[in-house]
């Protein structure tokens, strides 16, 4: 399994987001769909799953903004067992984001997202994530332990 970790992605994706692109290179995620996460590469995995969780997920470029997120990976495989359980999906990327651990400007202090490590899995529909300060800045909706926001 290969994992591959940048620094700073999300920053890059901000940037980035206001660049105007022609339909043929717009990524998949952000027209609402990911292609069959099982069927691609592992980077080509990342990088969908990356633009799909910048699109779901626009504070985490206020957070990118901020020098707020101290790392970010990505791991493609299998999501973890609750996930499988609550959304169905056997394939998933799981994109972590670490946040600083300090207080946080971007976000509530009474969230207790300072320190945090939020796993976001990108699935072929949506994104789920189990820690409740990690469902509040991406504004999930808690489903059981799991939230799900869909795309």
């Amino acid at each position: 399994m290969k994992i591959v970790t940048l620094m700073g992605v999300l920053m890059v994706a901000v940037v980035a987001g206001g660049c105007d692109t022609s339909a043929d290179d717009a990524p998949l995620a952000r027209a609402g769909v990911i292609a069959s996460i099982a069927s691609l590469d592992a980077d080509q995995a990342a990088k969908e799953a990356e633009d799909a969780l910048q699109a779901s997920c626009p504070s985490l470029g206020k957070l990118a903004g901020a020098g707020e997120i101290n790392s970010v990976s990505h791991q493609v495989g299998e999501p973890n067992m609750d996930t499988q359980r609550t959304v169905g999906w056997k394939t998933a990327t799981t994109v972590t984001v670490v946040l600083q651990n300090r207080a946080l400007n971007s976000v509530p202090a009474d969230w207790h997202a300072a320190g945090q490590h939020c796993y976001f899995e990108v699935g072929a529909d949506g994104v789920a994530v189990a820690k409740s300060a990690c469902m509040r800045i991406c504004d999930i909706e808690p489903n059981g332990s799991t939230g799900v926001k869909r795309f």
